[in-house]
């Protein structure tokens, strides 16, 4: 991605369409994570992209191996409670999140 011009660049970054994905493009790539935030991409704008990057940043705390990726089959480090809360007070939390907020933490 990074030799294509910065308009293609953005096209792709615009069709990743899951918070957990933008999350690990903006972690693997932060430049990347920048210009899609830069430009007011709308999913790394919402406020579920950061509990997705602070899901994504807890995997790797708890993995602790350098790894920037989850191993196939590996479990998703659930979203904490503070996290919850602090999405929760977000006036921009929207109810037709709750189904990716699932997916994050089974135990909700």
């Amino acid at each position: 991605l990074a030799e294509l011009a910065p308009e293609l660049q953005l096209l792709i970054l615009e069709a990743v369409d899951d918070f957990s994905d933008c999350a690990a493009v903006s972690l693997a790539t932060p430049r990347l994570g920048l210009l899609a935030f830069g430009h007011d991409l709308a999913r790394f704008k919402d406020p579920l992209f950061a509990v997705a990057m602070q899901q994504q940043l807890a995997q790797r705390a708890a993995r602790g191996d350098g790894h920037r990726t989850r191993s196939k089959g590996e479990q998703q480090t659930p979203v904490t409670e503070a996290i919850l809360r602090k999405y929760s007070a977000d006036r921009r939390a929207r109810q037709e999140h709750f189904p990716w907020l699932e997916r994050g933490s089974p135990a909700l």
